[in-house]
C-alpha cells in the first residue's frame, strides 16, 4: 500500500478550514480566490497515469471516485433529505414565506413539507448528483470533483493511444483544458446553467496544472519564501474582483488562473514549513484532511448549535436558528469554527468504531 504524502493531506487540512472559515464569515475575504481550486490541483497533483493505463484500471479508477466521493455525497444528502420535515418542525429551516418580505430578514430561503413523491423524485435525482439540500449545500464539491476526475481520467487514457509522444500528449491535454475552460467563462458569462457541468469546464483545467507539475517535479525547484510572494499578490488580487466556484462566476479566465495558481503556491509552501517545524500541527492537520469529507458534510448542521447558543444569549425569536449558514458576527468566527471541524470528527470517528465493530462480529 502507498504511503500517504504527509504534505499533501496537511493542505487538504488548510484547505478545508479555509472553506469552514470562508461559510463563518460575510466578507468575500483573500480565502475566497483559491480555497475550492486547491482541493482540484492537490487531485491533478495525486493522479497516477496507471488509473488510465488500460479499460480495466479506468473501471477501477471509477469504482474508486464511487467509493471515495459519489457515496458520501449520497449518505450525506439522504440524511439530510429524509430529515426536512424534522428540520421544519425544530425550526432548523423554516416554511413561512412571510419571512422573505421583511426588511433585513435572516432567512433567504423557504422549505416546504415533503411527501412521498417529493423524496421519490429527489432520491432518484441523487443517483445523478443532481439533489441538493441546504446544510448539504458544500456537497456541490463531491459533485463537480467526480465529473472532473472522471473526465480527466477518460482524457489521458485516450491521449495516450492517440499518441505515442508525451510532449504531444501534454501539449493537446493543456490545450483541452484552455477549451474547456474557456467554455465553462462562456457558460459563466451568458448565465449558461448545464445541471453543474459549467464548474468542471472551469475546474478541469486545476487537474491539468497539479498533473503537470507534479510529473515533471517542478516543485522540488520551490522555494519556502515564495509563499509570502504569493501571499502578497492575492491580497493585491482580491481588490480587482471576486471568485465563487460554485456558482461558476469569476472576472475572468486569467483571474481565476492566477489566483488559483498563487493559492497553491502559498499552502504548498506553508505546509512545507509546518511539517518540517511543527510536527503537532502537522500531525492536526493531516488528521483533519485525511477526513475532510466529514467536515463538507456535517460543518452546517454543527453551525446550528452556535447559531442557538447566540440566540439563547441575545434573546433572539426562535426563528434566527433558520438563519443560514451563520449569524454573522467576528465575535463568533473562532466558535463556528472550532464546532464546524470538532464536531463533525468526532461524528466520523464514531462512525469508524462503529464500523469496526460490525465487522468484528
Amino acid at each position: 500500500m502507498d504511503k500517504r504524502n504527509e504534505q499533501i493531506d496537511v493542505m487538504r487540512g488548510t484547505g478545508i478550514l479555509l472553506m469552514v472559515y470562508g461559510h463563518c464569515c460575510r466578507a468575500n475575504s483573500v480565502v475566497a480566490l483559491f480555497h475550492m481550486p486547491l482541493f482540484f490541483i492537490i487531485s491533478g497533483f495525486c493522479f497516477n497515469d496507471d488509473n488510465c493505463a488500460s479499460i480495466r484500471k479506468i473501471g477501477l479508477y471509477f469504482k474508486r471516485k464511487v467509493k471515495s466521493l459519489w457515496i458520501p455525497y449520497f449518505l450525506y444528502t439522504s440524511l439530510f433529505l429524509l430529515c426536512t420535515n424534522i428540520f421544519i418542525k425544530v425550526g432548523i429551516y423554516t416554511n413561512n414565506s412571510s419571512l422573505l418580505t421583511i426588511d433585513n430578514s435572516p432567512i433567504d430561503k423557504i422549505h416546504q413539507y415533503l411527501g412521498i413523491k417529493d423524496y421519490a423524485k429527489m432520491f432518484a435525482m441523487e443517483f445523478l448528483f443532481q439533489t441538493e439540500t441546504q446544510l448539504g449545500g458544500a456537497l456541490w464539491f463531491l459533485q463537480c470533483l467526480f465529473f472532473s476526475s472522471i473526465l480527466f481520467a477518460l482524457t489521458i487514457c485516450l491521449l495516450r493511444r492517440i499518441f505515442q509522444r508525451i510532449y504531444v500528449r501534454e501539449f493537446i491535454l493543456v490545450l483541452i483544458s484552455v477549451a474547456s475552460l474557456l467554455f465553462g467563462y462562456y457558460c459563466s458569462q451568458n448565465s449558461i446553467w448545464i445541471k453543474g457541468f459549467n464548474r468542471v469546464f472551469s475546474c478541469f483545467w486545476m487537474l491539468t496544472f497539479g498533473y503537470l507539475i507534479k510529473r515533471h517535479d517542478m516543485m522540488r525547484l520551490y522555494k519556502n519564501e515564495l509563499s509570502i510572494v504569493a501571499f502578497v499578490m492575492l491580497i493585491m488580487l482580491n481588490r480587482y474582483g471576486k471568485i465563487s466556484v460554485v456558482a461558476n462566476e469569476y472576472p475572468n479566465p486569467v483571474f481565476l488562473v492566477v489566483c488559483s495558481i498563487f493559492g497553491w503556491f502559498m499552502v504548498y509552501g506553508a505546509s512545507n514549513v509546518v511539517v518540517e517545524k511543527c510536527a503537532y500541527c502537522g500531525n492536526v492537520l493531516q488528521y483533519i484532511g485525511r477526513h475532510s469529507i466529514a467536515i463538507l458534510g456535517l460543518h452546517f448542521l454543527s453551525f446550528k448549535i452556535i447559531t442557538f447558543l447566540i440566540m439563547s444569549i441575545r434573546n433572539y425569536p426562535h426563528i434566527y436558528l433558520a438563519t443560514f449558514p451563520v449569524i454573522y458576527d467576528y465575535v463568533w468566527v473562532i466558535p463556528y469554527m472550532l464546532l464546524g471541524i470538532s464536531l463533525p470528527l468526532l461524528v466520523d470517528r464514531i462512525f469508524e468504531q462503529a464500523i469496526l465493530k460490525i465487522k468484528r462480529f
